[in-house]
Order: C-alpha cells, then sequence, then structure tokens
C-alpha cells in the first residue's frame, strides 16, 4: 500500500457518526408555543412546576439557547445516546455575567411526560428557528491526533517532514466527504469537535478519561447570538459513565 492508502486505513476504525445541523426561520406562527421537537429560539419545553433557569451566579434569566429531541436524531448518531435517561434536554446560558465560557444550564425530560408549563414570562427570547439535522462522519482534527494514534503521526511525518499534517488532513477530508460548512451552519450533536485553537478535550474529574463531545454551537449572526469574535462555539462535553460530569469549553480566533 502506499502513504494515501495506510493512513486511511488507520483513519477508518476512528471514523464517529455526527449530525450537523443547519437552522431556518420558522414561519409557522402557531410555533410560538412550546413543544417536544427540536428547534432553536423561541419558547423552550419546561414542565408544570419549574422556573425559568437563573444564572447562579448573577442571578439574572438565563436566556434559551435550543432544545433536542434525541429520538429525532438521524441513524447512527442516535444508538449512541438512547443510554441516556432522557430523550430531551433544553440548554440555557448566561451572557450577562463577564465569564468566558458562560455559566449554563442543562435541563433534561423524558419528552413522553407531556407536562408542558404555560409560562408567561419570556426573558430575552429571540424568534424561533427550525433545526435541520444531517447524518455524517467525522475524524478529530490533527491537533491531538497522537492521543489517539502513535501510527498516524509517524506515518504523516515519514511522508512529509516539513508539513507532516498534508497527508492526515487530505485522507481525512476524502475520508468525510469534507465540505465548507453552510452558511446557516448552527451546530453539530455527536462525533468530534472543530477545534478553532486546538484541541481542549476534558478529563472526567472521576474516572480520568477523555470527555465525548455532546454538541458543538456556533454563532447565528441572524438571532443576535454570538459567542465571542466573528468565529467563536462552545462546546460541551460529558462523560459517558458519569452524565453528571459536563465541561463547557470556549474558542475563538
Amino acid at each position: 500500500m502506499n502513504n494515501r492508502q495506510q493512513m486511511e486505513a488507520l483513519l477508518k476504525p476512528l471514523l464517529l457518526p455526527t449530525v450537523e445541523m443547519t437552522y431556518s426561520p420558522d414561519k409557522d406562527l402557531s410555533a410560538v408555543e412550546a413543544s417536544v421537537s427540536s428547534y432553536f429560539g423561541g419558547r423552550p419545553y419546561i414542565e408544570d412546576g419549574e422556573s425559568w433557569p437563573e444564572c447562579k451566579e448573577c442571578h439574572q434569566a438565563m436566556e434559551f439557547v435550543f432544545q433536542m429531541n434525541l429520538q429525532e436524531l438521524p441513524q447512527p448518531i442516535s444508538k449512541e445516546l438512547q443510554n441516556f435517561e432522557f430523550d430531551l434536554f433544553a440548554f440555557y446560558v448566561c451572557r450577562a455575567c463577564e465569564y468566558w465560557p458562560p455559566f449554563y444550564e442543562l435541563r433534561t425530560y423524558r419528552s413522553d411526560s407531556k407536562k408542558i408549563s404555560k409560562l408567561t414570562t419570556r426573558p430575552r427570547l429571540f424568534p424561533r428557528f427550525n433545526i435541520e439535522m444531517k447524518s455524517k462522519l467525522s475524524l478529530p482534527d490533527w491537533d491531538g491526533i497522537d492521543e489517539l494514534s502513535d501510527e498516524i503521526p509517524s506515518l504523516s511525518e515519514e511522508s512529509n517532514s516539513e508539513e507532516p499534517w498534508e497527508l492526515f488532513e487530505v485522507c481525512s477530508e476524502r475520508l468525510v466527504q469534507q465540505s465548507d460548512p453552510p452558511e446557516n451552519w448552527f451546530g453539530v450533536v455527536g462525533g468530534y469537535p472543530n477545534w478553532i485553537q486546538g484541541d481542549e478535550t476534558p478529563i472526567c474529574n472521576k474516572c480520568g478519561k477523555s470527555m465525548k463531545l455532546f454538541f458543538e454551537l456556533g454563532n447565528v449572526e441572524e438571532a443576535n447570538l454570538t459567542w465571542m469574535d466573528f468565529l467563536s462555539a462552545i462546546y460541551l462535553f460529558y462523560c459517558p459513565e458519569h452524565f453528571e460530569e459536563q465541561e463547557l469549553v470556549l474558542q475563538s480566533t
């Protein structure tokens, strides 16, 4: 086998399914009410007896960002998430505090409980957007590949000592059929993170293992949702063995 064939053979076992999320304005005026479907902005699913999330630091109302019904995720990614005790989550952040990454709250539910609250307060909500999901494949970035394989960096160095990442990137793009993200790109669920400033995968405090990416969210200027700079993203990680162990990472240019 030549170098390219060897590299692809080494990369294939690392392939993970991911779900790419894009958004579009919701033109259905009846969609202002909460539901158990997946969407970005608008009114979140909140159950009877729950209050609107407040930041533990500044005590102001958090902003609802998006919610996801895991049953709506295309296969095969949903198979990885079926072990969760919930199938619906809502994600909130506080952008009033000057802390980065921001304080957040992840509320989880069973979508079949149907206990939607009729809360009338809607702090800092932006218009509702539909989320469209597409199943894809993902591979790790060059930064951090040495944590997953000894052979890949070695073969890359052998192929081109001056630009060892070149062979890796060419083969990765071919395997995942990589293309530029669409203008209405919102983020991904599962798979590997698209790092902006290098690998910062956190470690679980309980078991010492690398955490897994739950979701990654980019900027949505149309909704005035920006994390920091023009190019920035947040990454929520979790431990598959200890879901209560989570960490939010923020990167920007």
